[in-house]
């Protein structure tokens, strides 16, 4: 059956998710989204127990809009989903001297975040699990958190269908014709028509969009689980912070979190980009 909406999605891992959210809060109406698979599926980079919330980053402007995340949408969200989503925990970024660390620093001074810099031999007394050899310095980041993820996506996908936003899952974009209007949208199973098409395809975004495909590119990050030894009480939220290690654009930085719905500290990898 041939659908019309005012606004579709394609996608829904979070960025999808959130944007219908918002897009309903705004007073659209007539909102619908597809995912070709399932509500918190593990093929895209949304699933997961944990996530880090933080105000330290390279860019005074994301480092604003961070704070309006953090006074206001946050909030909001857990006000309508009435549970916690946002656990607070202390944010450790450092780095070696002539990294990004002093372009962090530097960032979060101009806009005068609760946000301090610390050096290595105060940051080894604030954060003693870290030896923070060669490093220039640390930022002890208390506007941080850990985002309960997979809690997050299941309480968006839970107001997203209260707000009667058809939701289609299971179903698979193979073609989108932009020179028709309104758009023309063909799946595996229906065919839709969009006056407004947002896609929040995350891997596959390339294949539906072939124009950007030469600007687009996957990569693989590597999470991985480790039980550290001593009290586990040292390792969880509100006392082991969340962290990263800031090197510079290409290089492999590495991140990590507390322990937080299942055992170990999660650690993990990728390649540093110029937004950080």
């Amino acid at each position: 059956m041939d659908k019309t909406y005012q606004t579709l999605v394609i996608g829904a891992g979070i960025n999808g998710l959130a944007t219908s959210y918002h897009l309903s809060k705004l007073g659209v109406k007539n909102i619908g989204l597809i995912e070709r698979f399932d509500h918190g599926h593990n093929r895209g980079s949304s699933h997961g127990q944990s996530r880090i919330t933080r105000s330290a980053y390279i860019n005074e402007h994301y480092v604003r809009l961070m704070q309006i995340a953090h006074q206001e949408a946050w909030p909001q969200l857990e006000k309508d989903a009435n549970t916690q989503l946002i656990y607070p925990t202390s944010g450790c970024f450092f780095g070696p001297p002539g990294g990004k660390y002093t372009s962090y620093e530097k960032a979060v001074t101009s806009v005068g975040v609760d946000v301090e810099p610390l050096t290595p031999q105060e940051a080894r007394k604030r954060f003693p699990a870290f030896r923070f050899e060669g490093a220039a310095g640390a930022l002890h980041d208390r506007t941080a958190g850990l985002v309960a993820a997979s809690k997050t996506i299941q309480s968006l996908a839970q107001i997203i269908e209260q707000s009667h936003i058809d939701i289609h899952t299971h179903t698979e974009v193979l073609e989108i014709d932009p020179a028709q209007t309104p758009i023309k949208i063909t799946t595996n199973k229906d065919t839709f028509f969009a006056e407004h098409l947002i896609v929040t395809a995350g891997p596959w975004v390339a294949n539906l969009i072939p124009q950007i495909k030469t600007r687009v590119s996957v990569a693989r990050q590597t999470v991985a689980y480790f039980k550290l030894s001593g009290p586990p009480e040292q390792y969880q939220v509100g006392t082991f912070p969340v962290w990263g290690y800031l090197l510079n654009k290409g290089d492999v930085g590495y991140y990590g979190l507390p322990e937080f719905g299942r055992e170990g500290i999660k650690l993990a990898h990728h390649v540093i980009t110029p937004e950080g």
